[in-house]
């Protein structure tokens, strides 16, 4: 029975909190990238790509920093063949949330991040 327990509680746990990534393709799909995904603050110059799609990435758990969903964002972009993400928005922001039943309620804050990215593939 504690086995049962505490396999519910895992499964509840990486659902409420845990970064939420999403990709829209826009452009062709190609093999999963091997290796590291380059991250630009802007569209790099001299240099020649393809848009795939965009990108984003979320999450209204304090326990995850920008870095984690950048990290996210970067294996989500590499599974669609991805090998650079030039950031568009980064937002932040904190919600009141009240929940409850008809036997009592409560309250929680929560702050949730987002980022959206433009997927591209750097051509060699």
């Amino acid at each position: 029975m504690e086995r049962i327990f505490f396999g519910l509680l895992f499964c509840f746990i990486t659902m409420t909190g845990c970064v939420q990534t999403s990709f829209t393709a826009t452009g062709r799909t190609y093999e999963p990238w091997d290796g590291p995904v380059k991250i630009f603050q802007e569209p790099p110059k001299n240099i020649k790509y393809e848009e795939l799609g965009w990108v984003s990435g979320q999450t209204d758990d304090d326990t995850y920093d920008w870095v984690q969903i950048l990290e996210a964002m970067q294996k989500e972009a590499k599974k669609r063949g991805a090998n650079a993400i030039i950031l568009v928005s980064k937002e932040s922001s904190t919600q009141s949330k009240v929940r409850g039943n008809a036997y009592e309620f409560y309250g929680k804050t929560e702050k949730e991040r987002n980022i959206v990215a433009i997927a591209i593939r750097i051509e060699k």
